[in-house]
């Protein structure tokens, strides 16, 4: 069995601008997993602006909310939704690849015994 452990660099398009991803390090998730805690009980959108800090960066962040306090919040949720997906993709594929190889081995196994059950019903 091969392990590709090739890592993806992860970039966006946000309204017209590219915009690439901080590497998902232990450091990042770590970052991630410590905004949430800080932020409990805070609106929801204070931790978007956090997380998207740590996952685009500053410059980022500040050219992509310019309205400060009148910032619309979908566009925040729809910006950070794209973001948090992107960052999570590699991940959510390897997911999926392990899942189809387990279920191509599941159904090499039960082939015979469907072929078995056919061959009992005639």
């Amino acid at each position: 069995m091969v392990i590709d452990t090739e890592v993806k660099r992860i970039v966006v398009e946000i309204e017209g601008e590219e915009y690439e991803l901080a590497p998902k390090t232990i450091e990042t998730s770590d970052a991630l997993v410590a905004l949430e805690d800080k932020l409990k009980g805070k609106p929801i959108y204070r931790l978007w602006q956090e997380e998207l800090r740590i996952l685009l960066g500053e410059d980022a962040v500040k050219k992509l909310f310019k309205d400060g306090r009148k910032e619309n919040i979908d566009r925040m949720k729809a910006i950070y939704l794209g973001v948090a997906e992107a960052f999570n993709m590699q991940s959510d594929e390897l997911d999926k690849e392990y899942r189809e190889s387990k279920m191509e081995a599941i159904n090499g196994r039960i082939a015979p015994l469907n072929e078995f059950l056919r061959n009992v019903k005639k």
